[in-house]
């Protein structure tokens, strides 16, 4: 059965984390392997472009790095108990919204996603999106968290045993 595209970028990682001096996967090793288009042929497809191209990618990311970095702060006034209380809250002052066609991408500024109740729905569908992945997320972690856990108990015991085994052969002897 022929692998699929992330099973073939998973064992080309796998290969380059193996190839660590301390089995750790980092993006600059990555980078450097992908360099051997015989050995790792999907990750240099993947990221050696053509210089400009590389570039203009590169330029293009850090751009976003920028949008997603700039937040605006508001301040709001409530009563709590009688007494007003004033609170600050941060937020992205760029959202992305994506919507049909070209013309729909990019960037809109928060006062105008609120004032329009089709793109207020679009963002909170996109954060409802994220919350559920980052709770998948979550629960996978803990159950592989509460695998190693029971894995590590086991072994604990297992050591807890032959510590109180050779204690007892000491006392006898």
């Amino acid at each position: 059965m022929a692998k699929n595209m992330m099973e073939r970028l998973r064992d080309e990682c796998e290969k380059i984390r193996k190839l660590s001096f301390d089995g750790k996967l980092r993006p600059e090793d990555i980078v450097k392997y992908a360099e051997d288009k015989t050995k790792f042929p999907l990750l240099n497809k993947r990221i050696i472009k053509s210089d400009a191209e590389h570039i203009y990618q590169h330029r293009l990311q850090l751009a976003r790095q920028i949008i997603n970095y700039i937040e605006i702060e508001y301040t709001t006034l409530h009563t709590v108990k009688g007494e007003v209380v004033e609170s600050k809250i941060s937020i992205p002052m760029y959202e992305h919204i994506s919507g049909e066609g070209k013309k729909d991408k990019g960037y809109r500024h928060i006062e105008s996603i609120l004032s329009n109740e089709t793109h207020t729905i679009q963002l909170l569908n996109s954060v409802t999106g994220e919350i559920k992945t980052l709770q998948k997320k979550v629960k996978d972690l803990n159950k592989i968290a509460a695998a190693y856990l029971k894995k590590a108990i086991v072994e604990l015991d297992k050591e807890i045993i032959k510590l109180h085994n050779n204690n007892k052969k000491k006392k006898v002897s």
